[in-house]
């Protein structure tokens, strides 16, 4: 476990979050790291943000979305 993961989920229940008990610092850099990409952020730009050396890291928060968001016959490409 997260040695912060216990502040996460205390805030997240403070604040009515739907499954706080699941959620991890982990889990919130994900989020942030998939909404950047998915808001067309360059992978290299948020590469850079999370402090990743080599772009593969950073590519698994890319696979992590749909592939049919990717296209641009996506509603919200």
């Amino acid at each position: 476990m997260y040695p912060r993961a216990g502040l996460v989920r205390r805030v997240a229940t403070a604040a009515g979050i739907d499954h706080a008990d699941q959620l991890s610092p982990h889990s919130l850099r994900h989020s942030i790291a998939t909404l950047l990409l998915d808001r067309g952020h360059p992978l290299h730009i948020v590469q850079d943000f999370l402090g990743h050396a080599d772009p593969r890291t950073t590519r698994v928060y890319d696979r992590a979305r749909a592939p049919g968001d990717r296209t641009p016959h996506h509603p919200w490409a």
